[in-house]
């Protein structure tokens, strides 16, 4: 069996990344000739024509093969992606994110497009920082701060890749009744869904605490729903 064939270069920040190198195309004629070879005597049905037609599409496209649209709907072929620091890695399934593609055959769209209609069901907004808790370190009191003292804030988040890291920005800030805001004077315990903020000495009334970190790669604001107070 012939191997995957991929190219390595150099990226943006001195990286490798890979990329598929595709021995050709496999028509609709040789995928059939495969299958019916593989079928044999075989009698067809439906489960054992369209297993054996899967069956060959994965391992002509895993030999770096792309198979033609089949009748000119729907084409398959391996896609690769890995990125690593240098040449010496080691290639294998995971590391090079081997995943499935599909291509339009022209009848293919046309079809898909043909009397397509659309329904939007509702909109999921970005994930942000959720904060459900935010107590007093000093008093133990929920929703309640000290000034000059500390407050331990939770979240909510359990999707998403959170870091809450102050050298890329990441912040806890206190909006004021008169909409000015402050931010924290001290940070401790950093982690991803649980840390602490000092709220700045002399700060009075109610506060609207703000939370920014990074998430999914990019800094995120949100709010409490509540005020300290």
């Amino acid at each position: 069996m012939n191997a995957y064939p991929f190219t390595t270069r150099t990226g943006p920040q001195g990286q490798v990344t890979t990329s598929p190198a595709y021995r050709g195309t496999k028509t609709n004629a040789e995928v059939f000739a495969e299958v019916q070879a593989r079928l044999g005597p075989t009698p067809p049905t439906i489960e054992n024509t369209l297993t054996t037609f899967h069956q060959v599409v994965i391992d002509w496209c895993k030999q770096g093969w792309k198979i033609d649209p089949i009748a000119d709907l729907l084409g398959y072929f391996f896609t690769c992606g890995g990125s690593f620091p240098d040449t010496t890695f080691q290639p294998s399934f995971e590391a090079l994110k081997i995943g499935p593609g599909i291509h339009w055959g022209e009848d293919g769209r046309q079809r898909s497009e043909d009397d397509m209609s659309f329904e939007n069901v509702g909109h999921i907004a970005r994930i942000v920082p959720v904060i459900f808790r935010m107590t007093d370190n000093w008093t133990g009191q929920v929703n309640h701060y000290t000034a000059g003292k500390s407050i331990l804030i939770e979240l909510s988040n359990r999707s998403g890749r959170l870091e809450f890291n102050r050298a890329n920005g990441s912040k806890v800030e206190f909006r004021k009744a008169d909409n000015t805001v402050v931010e924290a004077t001290d940070y401790g315990a950093p982690g991803a869904t649980e840390f602490t903020a000092q709220v700045p000495a002399g700060t009075t009334g109610q506060l609207t605490v703000i939370v920014t970190m990074m998430i999914n790669g990019s800094l995120r604001s949100g709010e409490a729903s509540v005020p300290l107070t």
